[in-house]
């Protein structure tokens, strides 16, 4: 009888993914020349969300996104991580389209409202099932060096 039951529930079983899995952020330490961390809130002369925007590359127009219903809706938080990490962190997420497959895309950080301090993110982004996962990354066209120990992040010196 257990044997049946077993397999009723394998043979109703949905083999295929309902969701999809996504890994596009990377981590941001801000800093400035003289490695005073530009996002701790302690900092005068720090970033807040209020400085920053995130814009992405779409079909080749420059597009500010924001989804309501997301914990981050425009596609960036700040955050710190003790007693692992000491600095803050802006955390991007890159623009990405399961439909489209963008294999490059690219994403804007506008550092001021008047969008005249602004770097740019590339990305290189594998599809692989319902898995999406980005294994390459430019700085203002520079490929930088990204994983440390499973922890995809870069450092701007502002």
């Amino acid at each position: 009888m257990f044997f049946i039951l077993i397999l009723i529930i394998a043979a109703s079983c949905d083999e295929t993914p309902s969701g999809i899995n996504v890994a596009n952020n990377v981590d941001i330490i801000v800093e400035d020349d003289q490695g005073n961390d530009m996002l701790d809130p302690e900092n005068l002369d720090a970033y807040t969300d209020g400085d920053i925007s995130i814009y992405y590359l779409i079909d080749g127009v420059k597009e500010y996104p924001f989804e309501g219903n997301l914990h981050y809706p425009n596609f960036y938080n700040i955050y710190t991580d003790p007693p692992f990490f000491e600095n803050y962190f802006l955390r991007v997420y890159a623009y990405f389209d399961s439909e489209k497959k963008v294999e490059y895309p690219v994403t804007y950080i506008h550092w001021d409202e008047e969008g005249t301090d602004i770097d740019t993110l590339e990305f290189h982004f594998n599809y692989n099932g319902n898995s999406v996962t980005w294994d390459k990354l430019w700085l203002n066209g520079v490929e930088q060096s990204v994983d440390l120990g499973g922890h995809k992040m870069i450092t701007i010196v502002k």
